[in-house]
């Protein structure tokens, strides 16, 4: 049996002790990924997933490759553990290849807990950045919080409170930004009488929020809070052994919403003509007509959904997405937002691929990504002439590369919080618009149109923009009556009762993120199918109007 271990950095046993995979670092990955997804894929996808950029020939040229490295690695092991035909590739499930990912779910549905703790050696893939991988890792958080919550749960129902703090102080590490999690905490530290202990869990929150995110706690946190200050806290375990206080009208710490509870993607509800729109613009792209799409809303109007729907969309067809986002708190670099999306892309390309698709403008982009001279020290220093010069030089490059990038496979770029955008951010976009005629590219770049702070620079660009033939503009405004009972409907599985899509409506306007945690509160509470409901806002509603409002006068 061949033996993987990706709970961790990537650890590979076979027969006869350990095995080093050799070969490229894309090979290694490719290995772990069929790892984590066992059985058969066909050639012509993995190929496409794993080499994106380059000509679908060179990609399956790449795939053997690789699949000839990992045969090497695994020596007398490969004949059972690779699958390689002239159709598909993959690694086969137990028991001929373990894997601890899916040997931790196997224990935690069993209640085998210690042995599914076991088995956790740090993230998954460490030292692995990739961006496939943070999907798995962001799961397997998930489900690890999960479970250091269910040990908390046993250690208290069984009378070892300590036991069950050090667990929750576990769980609290994983995401220190975790409210429930920190909730948590406060609650156990509560209930063993160490009130000053809570209180500064708290507070190590609050300025965990306020500093990294420009947040507030929520409401939940802070009627918590004052609780304990005021001794009304009275912490006990309800049903099921789950953490519950007294007096607050809360559902407990631990406890996670069920199977029908909202999901992100019921935002997408009422945006189908957006949709459309976006996708309208991705078969242009294909087709070698660049587009750019402008996106407009305000906070909580779905904005990222509809990114996320677009680039599952277009990542099926084999686009490659690349995403920037504006730094709203300030102090980030020059073209921060293009800096992350050609950094993605530059660190997930073969290197004889980028450097052909740079050419002459290397040097100019080594400027604003000065790991590209780590990777081919042969860039030559650009020459020192006037400023002007060098940032025509670097807009020309960007723009050469990006559609380079596309004649392999159509990129999707995403520029997010346009809004926060620094203004040779909003040049280089001007400058990328008016050279997409012909190209593989759609550009995507959403702003919040109703933001305390939107003005010049960015008000001049979009005047600017609009004028491009190539340009589209997408207002995101509240979702209708119909699309909130819809919303409704998916939510209860039933016809939501009598006037209470109305009411949700008049409440939130239409605003999908409002839509949610609205519906969200009265399913917690039990009171969505009450005709005649007091519809209060919601804490998580709270902290974007209270964090939006604060950048106010």
């Amino acid at each position: 049996m061949l033996s993987v271990r990706v709970l961790g950095e990537l650890v590979v046993e076979g027969s006869s002790g350990a095995i080093e995979l050799t070969g490229s670092w894309r090979a290694r990955s490719l290995f772990a990924w069929l790892a984590l997804n066992p059985g058969g894929h066909p050639r012509a996808s993995v190929a496409v997933r794993f080499w994106p950029d380059v000509l679908d020939s060179s990609a399956r040229a790449s795939l053997r490759n690789a699949l000839w490295a990992l045969r090497r690695s695994l020596g007398t092991d490969a004949a059972e553990a690779l699958i390689a035909t002239r159709e598909r590739v993959g690694v086969p499930g137990p028991p001929v290849v373990w894997v601890d990912a899916a040997s931790f779910s196997e224990h935690m549905a069993g209640g085998r807990l210690q042995e599914a703790l076991e088995l956790c050696r740090g993230d998954v893939l460490a030292g692995l950045d990739e961006e496939w991988v943070y999907q798995y890792r962001d799961s397997h958080r998930t489900r690890l919080s999960k479970l250091l919550e269910r040990l908390a749960v046993e250690a208290e129902s069984a009378g070892d409170l300590t036991g069950a703090i050090a667990w929750t102080r576990e769980r609290a590490a994983l995401d220190p930004l975790a409210e429930d999690a920190q909730r948590a905490l406060i609650v156990r530290l509560t209930r063993s009488g160490n009130r000053a202990g809570a209180l500064a869990a708290h507070d190590r929150l609050r300025e965990r929020l306020r500093r990294e995110l420009g947040i507030p706690v929520s409401e939940e946190t802070r009627e918590l809070v004052h609780g304990v200050r005021e001794g009304a806290a009275a912490c006990e375990t309800g049903p099921e052994g789950r953490v519950a206080w007294a007096g607050l009208g809360r559902r407990s710490a631990g406890e996670t919403p069920g199977p029908e509870a909202l999901t992100p993607g019921d935002s997408l509800v009422g945006r189908e003509s957006e949709l459309a729109e976006l996708a309208a613009g991705l078969d242009d792209a294909f087709a070698g007509r660049g587009r750019l799409s402008l996106v407009a809303g305000e906070p909580g109007a779905g904005k990222s959904r509809l990114f996320e729907e677009l680039a599952g969309r277009a990542r099926a067809r084999g686009a490659r997405v690349l995403v920037g986002r504006c730094w709203e708190a300030g102090g980030a670099p020059a073209y921060w937002p293009w800096v992350q999306a050609l950094r993605a892309y530059a660190r997930e390309t073969e290197p004889e691929a980028l450097r052909a698709q740079m050419g002459a403008g290397a040097a100019a982009l080594a400027q604003i990504l000065p790991e590209l001279r780590e990777r081919f020290p042969d860039i030559s220093e650009p020459p020192a002439r006037e400023a002007e010069g060098a940032r025509f030089r670097l807009f020309e490059a960007t723009s050469g590369l990006l559609r380079n990038a596309g004649r392999a496979h159509p990129l999707v770029v995403v520029l997010d919080d346009l809004h926060a955008a620094d203004e040779p951010s909003l040049v280089l976009l001007r400058f990328v618009a008016r050279e997409l005629a012909g190209s593989r590219l759609l550009v995507v770049g959403a702003y919040r149109d109703v933001d305390p702070a939107l003005g010049d620079p960015l008000s001049s660009t979009l005047a600017e923009l609009v004028r491009e033939p190539n340009t589209g503009q997408i207002a995101l405004a509240g979702l209708s009556e119909a699309a909130v009972g819809e919303h409704l409907a998916r939510v209860t599985g039933t016809s939501p009762a009598l006037g209470l899509a109305r009411a949700v409506h008049a409440r939130t306007e239409g605003n999908p993120l409002f839509v949610v945690e609205l519906v969200r509160l009265l399913k917690t509470e039990g009171r969505i199918a009450q005709p005649d409901v007091h519809l209060r806002i919601p804490p998580a509603v709270r902290a974007v109007i209270g964090r939006w409002a604060g950048r106010l006068s």
